[in-house]
């Protein structure tokens, strides 16, 4: 996860190569877990950690004053 956290942390620099995906600073990119219940009841400690991760990386970067990058919906 630590990997995941590290490359999460730079969805807003391009110039980073840290992921395909892009964000500008003032998106958010939205991570839609589909048929979360089923995940969670499956990986439960998984689907915290995952979590937990989007979280750290929110927080990493609000204290950047760059605000969330990523937020996390279920369906």
């Amino acid at each position: 996860m630590n990997a995941w956290i590290d490359c999460m942390s730079y969805i807003d620099d391009k110039d980073s190569g840290m992921t395909n995906v892009i964000i500008s600073d003032s998106d958010t990119l939205l991570l839609n877990l589909e048929n979360s219940e089923n995940f969670k009841k499956r990986c439960i400690d998984i689907y915290f950690e995952l979590l937990e991760c989007v979280a750290f990386v929110n927080c990493r970067n609000i204290e950047r004053n760059s605000g969330v990058m990523i937020a996390v919906s279920s369906s």
